[in-house]
């Protein structure tokens, strides 16, 4: 992020607040597509070149927004499967805390997206988990079935959540968490699998 030459870090951080709360309060009134830099910048008093000091677009500004937001919890070091479902508890809470501003933003789902953020940060999240539990991974098949294994959790779980955001975040996202882990786990499979055996018998 590109510092403005007339302002100083405080002055900055003045400055990427008011632009938050500009975003916020447009997104509560109508999508992403149709706010402008423009419209941002004179909601709150400061012109287009200001804005582009700090920002590449207003999708760099949203990502920033989630990213500093979330920054202190989101995806901590831990790697325990409570850690997970205490990430997974806390992400919902914030984003039920700004509903308006997410479900706008989530909305959107064209290039430089927040969807796609979110997707990054997950995957990268899961792959470096399962590369410490699954065997082979020094070879090219192991390696290819590694990211085939990241990349079906993390569209399993990020479509899930993206899911209940869009409507309207009023279902309880422990369900989700759960039926998702009974899935992963096998437990569901089996399940299946075992009333087939019952039935042939």
């Amino acid at each position: 992020m590109k510092p403005h030459p007339a302002e100083n870090d405080s002055t900055a951080q003045r400055t990427r607040q008011l632009l938050t709360e500009s975003m916020k309060r447009l997104l509560t009134n109508r999508p992403l597509e149709k706010i402008s830099v423009s419209d941002i910048a004179k909601d709150c008093c400061i012109s287009r070149n200001t804005f582009y000091y700090h920002f590449r677009d207003k999708y760099d500004l949203v990502i920033w927004i989630f990213d500093t937001e979330t920054a202190d919890w989101l995806f901590a070091e831990e790697e325990t499967e409570e850690n997970d479902v205490a990430i997974l508890m806390r992400l919902s809470d914030y984003f039920r805390e700004n509903r308006a501003f997410y479900r706008s933003a989530m909305a959107y789902e064209g290039q430089n997206s927040l969807r796609d953020h979110l997707y990054s940060l997950v995957y990268q999240r899961l792959e470096a988990r399962l590369r410490r539990f699954l065997p082979r991974t020094d070879t090219p098949e192991g390696e290819r079935e590694l990211r085939f294994a990241a990349e079906f959790y993390t569209t399993a779980l990020t479509g899930l959540f993206v899911r209940w955001v869009l409507q309207g975040m009023e279902e309880d996202i422990e369900g989700y968490h759960d039926c998702l882990w009974r899935i992963l786990s096998g437990e569901l499979l089996e399940g299946y699998l075992n009333a087939g055996r019952e039935q042939k018998q």
